[in-house]
């Protein structure tokens, strides 16, 4: 997966692809660009949905997966 997702409704989804934490099928991950504490990452998903709810379960299954992907590599960093 190239490039970035498109500007379809979110600013998240302008977000270049070299700037991505992580990835997977259904979500990418990107440093807070106004975080509240040292590290906080956002996972976004590709598609655009209104709530959690919306996800199918499998982009949930995604989301929380990318998110211990993303764990597992700042956590050295942050000492997690």
């Amino acid at each position: 997966m190239e490039g970035h997702v498109g500007n379809g409704g979110s600013p998240l989804h302008s977000i270049e692809a070299s700037e991505w934490i992580a990835e997977n099928r259904s979500a990418f991950a990107v440093a807070d660009p106004e975080p509240i504490v040292e590290g906080h990452t956002l996972i976004v998903p590709r598609r655009i949905i209104d709530s959690w709810w919306e996800a199918a379960p499998t982009e949930q299954a995604d989301l929380v997966a990318l998110a211990g992907v993303v764990r597992e590599i700042l956590g050295p960093r942050f000492g997690l």
